[in-house]
């Protein structure tokens, strides 16, 4: 046994997702950039960048024997 109604149904446009959050989240500049090696698990280098101009302002590599190298960028 089924039972069909039939009523005023209104249908409506589905919501959209606040698009403006999500814009500042891209207009926002990167503070760090992590990049690996091709294994993804080991630290390759790390650059830093100024968060008010998006330049980059210090760079980390790590080496395969352990050691450290930094740069730090001078503009």
């Amino acid at each position: 046994m089924f039972i069909l109604i039939l009523g005023n149904w209104r249908f409506t446009k589905p919501k959209t997702p606040n698009t403006s959050a999500i814009e500042e989240v891209i207009k926002e500049p990167k503070k760090t950039e992590i990049i690996y090696q091709s294994n993804c698990q080991t630290i390759k280098y790390i650059c830093e960048f100024n968060p008010s101009t998006g330049k980059q302002i210090k760079s980390t590599n790590f080496q395969s024997d352990g050691r450290t190298e930094q740069r730090k960028i001078h503009l």
